[in-house]
């Protein structure tokens, strides 16, 4: 994983505008440094990485999604390319790394990538995660929007355990859709986006990781991420989590924590604030529902005046001194020695 950090980080430096952008960097790092040492409140500089939510609709019924499953409380909607333009206009001098999805399917946003567009122009790098029903209509449109890095969730190279979990899902029409976007990038000779699957291992796929390890060699992707599901209750842990412990982060089925010993520390209230679709402001994307307040970027005089207010401010503060009295922070792995993702590069 650190060697992937490391090829990220030169990727984005390759870029001479990235390089202003390094005191910003540093100050950033420093100050969280600074706040895990001394368990003080020091905050210097402005976020280099940033999540915006395009969209929190879902054309998909996963099982342990909360937008599949309708348990989702805030509103649903679409963020405008206006807005989002407005967005990164005031943090471009800024940010390295901009991630394009939280809760939706981002490409159901119609404006989707235009948004990479805008910000591909600024010189920030673009991630974006999909569940890739929609790559099929867009191959030639995503290349040609600059986006740096597609995730496309495949969580399963049978028709019948795809659609176990990808509920509403068309197996073949996701294989195509990377297909033609592997080929298209080989006819335009470009190396972007880079495209990762992303397989999550449950109990009824966890039999067929040699043969997705097989499948994205021969498609002709760059990575493959075997990535271990989140679960909420006992009754969902005993449905999907897989045999092998390996791919699992959970101890038991009773205790679905990560770790007890929460460390009073996190790096993404330093480093990357998420903007949800409706301009509200979560600290990491595991607030799904949005419950704490931090501000609206559209409404409190944008995310540089919300990053230091009193609402985030007092947040930081608390979750220094107790960060496992928050409900989120216990099914989450920052910090703690819980790998949740293995990342493989595929040999071309």
């Amino acid at each position: 994983m650190m060697n992937y950090i490391l090829r990220e980080f030169i990727y984005i430096l390759k870029n001479f505008s990235n390089f202003c952008k390094i005191p910003n960097m540093v100050l950033v790092i420093l100050s969280f440094i600074i706040n895990k040492i001394c368990k003080t409140n020091v905050l210097l500089g402005y976020p280099f990485l940033l999540m915006i939510e395009p969209t929190n609709i879902c054309n998909l019924r996963c099982p342990l999604c909360i937008t599949g499953t309708d348990q989702m409380k805030r509103p649903q909607g679409n963020m405008n390319l206006e807005e989002f333009t407005k967005v990164i206009s005031e943090m471009k001098k800024y940010l390295l790394h901009v991630t394009l999805w939280s809760q939706g399917e981002p490409f159901i946003n119609k404006d989707f990538l235009k948004m990479v567009r805008v910000a591909s122009d600024y010189h920030i790098r673009t991630m974006t995660s999909t569940n890739g029903y929609f790559i099929k209509d867009k191959a030639e449109e995503i290349i040609e929007s600059g986006l740096s890095y597609l995730i496309v969730s495949v969580d399963g190279i049978s028709k019948e355990s795809y659609e176990k979990y990808r509920i509403g899902g068309n197996f073949d029409r996701v294989k195509n859709g990377i297909s033609d976007l592997v080929k298209i990038k080989k006819q335009k000779n470009v190396q972007h986006p880079e495209i990762e699957l992303q397989f999550l291992v449950m109990k009824h796929n966890e039999h067929e990781i040699e043969s997705i390890r097989k499948y994205a060699s021969e498609i002709g992707v760059d990575f493959l991420s075997l990535k271990t599901v989140q679960v909420y209750t006992k009754e969902q842990a005993d449905a999907f989590l897989p045999e092998n412990p390996k791919f699992r982060r959970y101890a038991n089925n009773d205790h679905l924590t990560v770790n007890l010993n929460v460390k009073n520390i996190c790096r993404w209230l330093y480093f990357c604030p998420v903007i949800n679709w409706d301009g509200t402001v979560s600290p990491c994307c595991f607030d799904k529902n949005a419950d704490i307040d931090l501000g609206n970027v559209f409404k409190d005089g944008g995310l540089k005046k919300i990053w230091k207010n009193k609402k985030y401010t007092d947040f930081r503060k608390f979750l220094l001194k107790g960060r496992e009295s928050i409900p989120m922070c216990k099914n989450c792995s920052e910090g703690l020695n819980v790998d949740i993702v293995a990342k493989e590069r595929i040999k071309a």
